[in-house]
């Protein structure tokens, strides 16, 4: 009961939030900071919301052009719904479900999942994956990234049936057509991130064309010469000009965690220059950080398309289990054991 109180009062304050957002995005994005440090649970989270008030300080960031681009060109029950999902229902109620989780089963539990789904042979486990995700919820998990290919059609009714949950739908640019669009106009629940490039232009003025949220992902591999491709100057100024909420760089499952942590050192430093209007987000370091702030023990872990379980905060080609043979709470007690356990 006094969860959803809260969940409601929150909802509220954002709601109205949102109507006075016009005039002054920069009071409204402060006051929602301050907001969320009154409802922070730990140390870590509050150091989090702290370093986000600083940045919110100077009044050039262009964090406040990506705000006021946001409210300004995405529908706003959509803004409400995918942001308490992953606000309140992934990184507040869920995380302290995980938290009470880790500390009575004694295994760290992922804030987030990674699922690499073959959108042809999605029928034929719809049921093991509608089952992974109640597991998840039940252990805290209620933020999803959907690596769906040239068929995301294909896992909609899945986004659809979990309205409680936050999907971020990873497409390929020629998948993202008129139709597909139709189907998801409705799912508030649901981010598109689309791959970068040439092409993707097109696809996000349909997006924004729509009022939906999105933003995009760019692949990178091992070595310094496949991270300049990826970042660089004329890559950021081509990404800010499509207007992403995010962008996202993956990591191939060939890269070296020693390439990754470089790359996602690059990150942080563009993030803190303040200068570019969309949030960089290195895919794996980033949700790393977010798992460690939620319970100080950072994990992570993606299932591809045959149900694999992999570890992604270390080795990624570490196989620890089938979820489709095995309940997730059996996988994660074997792959991250606590300490002692």
């Amino acid at each position: 009961m006094e969860e959803s109180v809260s969940r409601v009062l929150i909802e509220t304050v954002v709601r109205r939030a949102l109507r006075e957002a016009g005039d002054s995005p920069e009071r409204v994005s402060r006051n929602m900071i301050d907001m969320a440090l009154t409802f922070a649970e730990g140390s870590f989270q509050r150091s989090f919301f702290q370093t986000a008030q600083r940045l919110l300080c100077d009044e050039h960031s262009a964090y406040y052009g990506l705000v006021r681009d946001i409210i300004a060109h995405v529908d706003a029950e959509r803004l409400i719904t995918f942001g308490m999902n992953v606000g309140y229902n992934s990184c507040t109620r869920g995380a302290r479900i995980i938290r009470e989780n880790e500390a009575a089963m004694r295994f760290d539990i992922p804030w987030s999942l990674l699922l690499e789904i073959d959108g042809d042979g999605f029928a034929d486990h719809a049921a093991d994956y509608r089952s992974l995700v109640e597991q998840g919820r039940a252990l805290g998990i209620y933020t999803w990234m959907l690596f769906a290919g040239d068929r995301p059609d294909r896992v909609l009714p899945l986004i659809a049936e979990y309205k409680d949950c936050a999907f971020a739908l990873f497409c390929t640019q020629e998948s993202v057509d008129e139709a597909l669009l139709d189907e998801m106009q409705s799912m508030n629940n649901l981010m598109v991130v689309v791959r970068g490039g040439e092409d993707s232009a097109e696809v996000c003025a349909r997006l924004r064309a729509r009022k939906m949220l999105y933003s995009l992902y760019l692949p990178y591999g091992d070595g310094d010469g496949d991270a300049d491709a990826v970042f660089n100057d004329d890559l950021l100024c081509a990404v800010q000009s499509q207007h992403p909420a995010f962008t996202a760089f993956v990591a191939k499952q060939s890269c070296s965690v020693e390439a990754r942590q470089r790359l996602h050192e690059r990150v942080i430093r563009e993030r803190m220059a303040l200068q570019c209007s969309t949030v960089l987000w290195e895919l794996i370091e980033d949700g790393l950080f977010v798992d460690r702030i939620i319970s100080e023990n950072a994990c992570s872990a993606a299932v591809n398309a045959k149900g694999d379980f992999y570890i992604l905060s270390g080795n990624q080609n570490k196989m620890n289990g089938n979820l489709f043979a095995e309940p997730l709470k059996d996988v994660l007690r074997r792959a991250f054991p606590e300490d002692g356990a």
